[in-house]
């Protein structure tokens, strides 16, 4: 799949992850794969979060953009060094830190959730 055909494969659909109610504006949308047990598209993974298909689609399900949806990990057993401190917060407070770095990066579309 890429933005320039902008067709989604017929297993696959646009779900918005952002409210609906606003005609005419641009969603972002997760692309959910449909089968019998339905799923998110899954990029790639880290121990500090997961990387989703996602997209930005129009009110007439027009496809803008690809994107990545990054959420973080919770609940999990993280690959730290033993000499790293793994709790919580601190796991919390690197995620905060990477994302943080994409910041200054122009074609970054932040929810802030």
């Amino acid at each position: 799949m890429t933005a320039e055909v902008g067709a989604l494969p017929p297993q696959c659909r646009f779900v918005p992850i952002t409210p609906t109610d606003v005609v005419g504006q641009i969603r972002l949308c997760a692309v959910v794969q449909q089968g019998p047990q339905s799923s998110l598209v899954l990029l790639g993974s880290s121990w500090l979060g997961r990387a989703y298909l996602g997209a930005l689609v129009d009110a007439n399900n027009q496809l803008h953009a690809w994107l990545e949806l990054w959420v973080q990990s919770a609940g999990e057993r993280t690959v730290l060094d033993e000499r790293e401190v793994g709790t919580n917060p601190e796991i919390d407070a690197r995620w905060k830190r990477w994302a943080g770095s994409f910041a200054g990066d122009a074609r970054l579309v932040a929810t802030g959730w």
